[in-house]
């Protein structure tokens, strides 16, 4: 078995030249960067109170390193300590072997694993035992060797903490690429560095140390460098140790192959301790109409389990939402309750997106719950009766009553309005960080962080709850397997990053989501079409947006059919023995899908055929994905699909006629931030005007007003300071009259 719209003027294609130019989701800069520029003496990371990281009893230090270089000298992954009788020395020796010193004394993983060059590799060193410590030594989470017991005397010192280098062995700089360094003032168990090998923790967090040591899986955590982030500094926002990036060091990337993924999740421990604390503020106070959208995937639908509330007690309740016993969700607010009955149960074990949205209609909240993308079941109408306290939002759980959530969750996201079905749909599979408006109250994308990602200010969650939380961040749903990483790890394809110009996303994607079983072994497979309706045009250049779960993703063939009935196959076989997902494709990215290239964590790709103008097709007409399984024994999902256009306009039509009546298209997008494409065709000569609106009717901007000749014409508009709300614009001329509604959504 294994063997959109775009500008209609003609547009110039941006080539990149490497997958730097692109971004992701995880980190600070939205991408996953790498410490590079080393392997000269003068070339590293310089921590300057290196004093606080005497952990002379016990302690770990945790890395991912990608040596490219052999081991022709000892080299240094990170050191303390000015003379050769240092605090601790970490680093791979001249016969590729793990080596850990303390003081004088160097402790050789010799029966251990050989660490090689050009890939990427987990590395981790415990040690406990002072004066006679046993050390032990981890490659990708599982023990290299047996353990190594010596005498030791640790150096207490005010010396600088060097990663990639030593100040003692300068000629033993390490040569590649190194990323998050993590130290811990405890030796901590193969269980802890399983689950946190994956993940960079801490990056870009406005806390304290204690808000994630909390967690069972930070406990003891001191420092983490994730270099994430540009500039001449090396963050360590977990404990403020940061570094300086000397000599040619720099923070660099993100890099093929890099095991730890683009999108990380939240993942509930199912104790009733388990969940994120997050601090009051007014603007959970949402007495009129309102969001909650996220993505959660449970471990079973059994058992009732809170997703996010607000409440002093029982009967002082601001909002809960939750599933019931039977999978069904429920949401109220006040002491009031809707319970979505008529709706479809969430699914175990899948990712489901999830919005609850409520509006004010005289004295009821009107409540409509969505399951991916979908309205799910009837809306409901509860009492309007809201409740204010000064108690915290808990994620996870309820102050008043002890019903965990169990299983995973993503992008949890607070709007100040009700989203449309639309946008609920459009916004599904964008990062937070894809967003800049002022009705995106709270979000969390927990990529490693607990950071609130809106506008608004002190809202970082806390795992401090006064109790052991054994809830934590998640790279895989299965990242507690050991062994280096491979396809067999599961990631979680819920949202991507695209905040690139010119081709940022959702903004100019026409997008889907139709949640369709793909046919295990089936050569029919399953169909998916869009209708592209805007003004005629000549395709010059295609992205495709593309959401797709899937147990060995491998046995796909996935192919893009254009108006015209050209096809070009995305992958044919060729997509590597992954699972999942979810990626751009386009001709102008540099990665090709291969069998050693998953997707994730690489989110760009070219497709296996390049798109080219797909013959000179026309945009206008019905695009069509086709998902074929041809092989035994794996299942899948096609969740959502979306395509971005570079359109030359003939000025008419189509090549040989003019538009044969006037027309005023819809906007796109729509809903829209800031900007938004107007389009229209001129049969004749004629003088018309286009006009913009607000609700109340008073214009706030005219776009055109002149003498048109025949063709077909499009405009871009730009907001400028307009708020939030619906629009209208209106074309007029002697003979011809329309308006269209549009939603500007900061």
């Amino acid at each position: 078995m294994k063997n959109l719209l775009c500008s209609l003027s003609v547009l110039l294609i941006i080539s990149f030249t490497n997958i730097f130019a692109q971004t992701d989701e995880y980190g600070n800069n939205g991408s996953n960067k790498v410490l590079s520029g080393l392997g000269l003496s003068l070339s590293y990371v310089n921590v300057l109170n290196g004093f606080n990281f005497d952990s002379d009893s016990s302690g770990t230090i945790e890395a991912w390193i990608y040596p490219n270089n052999t081991f022709a000298t000892s080299r240094t992954i990170i050191s303390k300590g000015a003379s050769t009788n240092v605090s601790f020395l970490f680093g791979v020796n001249v016969n590729s072997k793990l080596y850990f010193r303390i003081g004088n004394t160097d402790f050789v993983n010799t029966d251990g694993q050989n660490v090689n060059i050009n890939t990427w590799t987990h590395i981790a060193v415990t040690w406990t035992g002072k004066p006679n410590y046993t050390v032990q030594f981890y490659l990708n989470g599982v023990l290299s060797g047996t353990s190594v017991n010596s005498n030791a005397t640790w150096v207490s010192s005010n010396d600088l903490v060097r990663i990639g280098s030593s100040q003692s062995f300068s000629s033993q700089s390490f040569s590649g690429y190194i990323d998050e360094v993590k130290f811990y003032r405890k030796n901590i168990s193969v269980g802890h560095i399983l689950m946190n090998r994956f993940c960079g923790i801490g990056d870009y967090y406005v806390g304290t140390p204690a808000d994630l040591n909390a967690s069972y899986a930070y406990k003891n955590l001191y420092s983490s460098w994730t270099f994430n982030q540009t500039g001449s500094t090396a963050f360590d926002y977990v404990s403020s140790n940061s570094g300086f990036y000397m000599g040619s060091a720099i923070s660099y990337g993100p890099v093929y192959g890099n095991p730890v993924p683009y999108n990380f999740a939240l993942k509930f421990g199912g104790g009733n301790n388990d969940y994120i604390t997050i601090p009051t503020n007014t603007i959970f106070d949402q007495s009129s109409d309102g969001t909650f959208e996220f993505w959660f995937k449970p471990n079973s639908v059994n058992t009732e389990q809170v997703i996010v509330s607000k409440a002093a007690s029982g009967s002082n309740i601001s909002f809960i939402l939750g599933l019931n016993n039977s999978g069904k969700l429920y949401f109220g607010i006040g002491n009031y309750l809707a319970l979505n009955s008529s709706g479809e149960s969430i699914d175990a074990n899948m990712w489901n997106h999830i919005a609850v949205a409520w509006v004010t209609s005289g004295s009821n909240y009107v409540i409509s719950f969505y399951k991916n993308g979908k309205l799910n079941g009837t809306t409901s109408a509860i009492t309007k009766a809201y409740n204010t306290n000064s108690s915290p939002v808990l994620v996870g759980n309820s102050s008043f009553q002890n019903v965990p959530a169990n299983g995973f969750l993503d992008e949890l996201r607070l709007w100040q309005v009700a989203l449309t079905p639309a946008q609920i749909s459009s916004y599904m599979f964008v990062s937070t960080k894809s967003f800049s408006s002022a009705v995106l109250l709270a979000a969390y994308n927990f990529d490693g962080t607990l950071q609130n990602f809106s506008a608004t200010a002190s809202i970082a969650g806390t795992f401090n709850n006064n109790s052991m939380n054994y809830s934590r961040f998640s790279a895989y749903s299965n990242d507690s397997a050991g062994g280096a990483y491979n396809s067999s790890f599961i990631s979680h394809s819920t949202t991507i990053n695209r905040n690139n110009q010119p081709n940022t996303f959702p903004n100019n994607y026409l997008i889907k989501n139709p949640f369709l079983t793909i046919p295990d072994n089936n050569p029919v497979g399953i169909s998916d079409s869009i209708n592209y309706t805007g003004p005629f045009g000549t395709v010059s250049a295609v992205e495709l947006f593309l959401s797709l779960d899937h147990t060995y993703v491998g046995d796909l063939i996935i192919s893009l059919t254009a108006p015209n009935g050209v096809t070009k196959n995305v992958t044919a076989n060729t997509a590597g023995s992954g699972k999942n997902i979810l990626s751009f494709f386009g001709d102008a990215f540099e990665q090709s899908v291969t069998s050693t290239v998953y997707l994730p964590p690489w989110g760009f790709a070219k497709p296996l055929q390049a798109f080219g103008n797909f013959s000179s097709s026309t945009a206008q007409g019905y695009w069509k994905i086709k998902c074929v399984d041809n092989a035994g024994n794996d299942i899948g999902v096609l969740k959502g699909w979306g395509l971005k256009f570079d359109v030359v306009s003939s000025g008419n039509n189509n090549s040989n006629a003019l538009p044969k009546e006037f027309n005023l298209y819809q906007n796109y997008p729509n809903p829209f931030n800031n900007t938004t494409r107007i389009s229209y065709d001129v049969p004749k000569s004629a003088l018309l005007s286009i006009n913009v609106y607000d609700i109340s009717g008073k214009e706030v901007a005219q776009l055109v007003n002149r003498v048109h000749e025949a063709g077909s014409y499009n405009i871009n508009y730009n907001t400028g300071n307009l708020s939030s709300g619906v629009y209208f614009y209106t074309i007029r001329s002697e003979v011809y009259n329309k308006t269209q509604k549009m939603i500007l959504l900061k």
